[in-house]
């Protein structure tokens, strides 16, 4: 059964005024606990996560200027390797090119100069390629 009791709109906001201030003095302290509670969670969580990613961008790092090192090593060994196998490097210019099957390599041309020695050939410039100072060599041509 309704009741038709007229309410004055003016106790009606006095009401709710009284009870929302109650409500927002009590809850308030409980409120601020829980969001410091989860804000510290949080906050520890980040910390947590922050020292991990740190150690292990220090291990990272570490590898990485290890490998930095060891290419620098291999490359200064590869750089002296290359060195070490250009002093037996000699250009020769004049001999041509042997053909792909069937023709005289080059080495077989350069290994039968000395067989030469008493014709009268072209000369052939001998360049060692390692020493940029060094004289050019002048031995006879028969492949010219």
């Amino acid at each position: 059964m309704p009741l038709d009791v007229p309410i004055d709109k003016e106790l009606v906001e006095t009401i709710s005024s009284a009870v929302k201030q109650s409500v927002t003095a009590n809850m308030e302290p409980i409120l601020k606990v829980i969001i410091d509670s989860i804000v510290d969670g949080v906050v520890s969580s980040l910390r947590t996560r922050i020292t991990l990613v740190e150690a292990t961008n220090e291990i990272l790092r570490k590898e990485n200027k290890l490998l930095n090192d060891r290419i620098s090593e291999l490359e200064k060994d590869r750089i002296e390797a290359e060195q070490v196998s250009r002093r037996k490097s000699l250009r020769i210019s004049g001999i041509p090119e042997p053909a792909l099957e069937g023709g005289e390599s080059t080495d077989e041309i350069v290994l039968n100069l000395h067989v030469c020695k008493e014709q009268t050939f072209p000369l052939m410039k001998l360049t060692n390629l390692t020493d940029p100072e060094s004289r050019e060599v002048l031995c006879p041509a028969k492949y010219l």
